[in-house]
Formats: C-alpha cells, sequence, structure tokens
C-alpha cells in the first residue's frame, strides 16, 4: 500500500511513539512504536538513503548531502498540518504495537513491513524522498521524549535482523 500521509505523536504515559498513516486506498493506520523499533527505524532508513546517494557520489559526498537534506526538511517541515483520517481502519480504532521490522529499497521508493503484535505484517510503500520527512519526525519526537536515540547508519540493517532473531522469546516493550 502507498503511504499517502503520515502523523505521530509521543505519549508519555506509554512511553511510545503513536505513528498513523493512512495511504491512497483511504485507510488508516494506527501503530504503537516502541524506543527500540524506532531506533532501527532510524537506522535503517538513514543507511538507505546513505546508499542510494552513494550510487551517485562518493561516501564523504553522501553524507553531506543526506545532512543539508535533513536541514532543508527540518526548515519546509509543517508540523501543524492536518492529518486527513482514513474512511477504513483495516486494524481497528486503537494502535497496534510494532514488534519487527523489515525495509527494503529500489531506487525510488522505500518498503516497510511492520510485524505486529497480532501476527500480521503490515506492508507499505513510501517514496524515497518521503523517507527524510519521516526520519526528521521520528527524531524530533525521540528527543522530545528524551530517549537519546542516534541514527547512524552503520550496519543497522544487519544489526536489526541480528537482534530480532535474538530477541524472538521475549516480548519487546
Amino acid at each position: 500500500m502507498a503511504i499517502k500521509q503520515f502523523n505521530a505523536g509521543w505519549s508519555k504515559k506509554e512511553d511510545r511513539i503513536t505513528l498513523s498513516l493512512n495511504t491512497s486506498e483511504g485507510e488508516l493506520f494506527r501503530f504503537w512504536i516502541t524506543r527500540f523499533i524506532a531506533k532501527h527505524l532510524l537506522q535503517g532508513s538513514q543507511s538507505m538513503i546513505q546508499a542510494n546517494l552513494e550510487t551517485k557520489h562518493n561516501a564523504r559526498a553522501s553524507q553531506v548531502i543526506q545532512e543539508f537534506q535533513k536541514d532543508a526538511v527540518k526548515q519546509q517541515l509543517n508540523l501543524q498540518e492536518s492529518f486527513e483520517g482514513g474512511d477504513k481502519t483495516p486494524l481497528g480504532d486503537k494502535p497496534v504495537l510494532v514488534i519487527g521490522l523489515n525495509l527494503q529499497s529500489n531506487n525510488e521508493s522505500v518498503t516497510i513491513g511492520l510485524q505486529l503484535d497480532i501476527g500480521k505484517t503490515a506492508t507499505f510503500e513510501l517514496p524515497l524522498g518521503q523517507l527524510q520527512p519521516l526520519i526528521v519526525l521520528l527524531e524530533k519526537l525521540a528527543t522530545d521524549a528524551d530517549w537519546q536515540l542516534h541514527a547512524e547508519s552503520t550496519g543497522a540493517l544487519t544489526g536489526l535482523h541480528e537482534t530480532l532473531e535474538q530477541d524472538k522469546s521475549r516480548k519487546l516493550h
């Protein structure tokens, strides 16, 4: 499903991020994102942007371009824009806990697979150009929550897979 718009907020009571997505098909999804998932979503997203830039530039230039893009998004991002709901809520009205994450990229878009604690996986497609605004929003919320997350990109996807494999036996909060 193609993501049309996203919105997020931090719940102090739950110490989680509520991520809401609406799709071009008119569906609305709500998810609870934990620190663990937020950290790996940020790291994986940064890695994907970096890898995409490195197809056209050297590693150092790619890092500079990525920081420039992030700064530009921060200045242009309108956090007051109204979020459109959806006509359909396939997973219900309440947020569903995300317990795993799978990110894949091609040159034009990112596929985000969210493994849910209800035994389902929700898969969404986001244009690569919209990944940076999602990163900026999640970083802002993580800072507001004082989660002290750092989106270093080295080995993020490999590390996430290994960590998820090790943590299969415990429930992630």
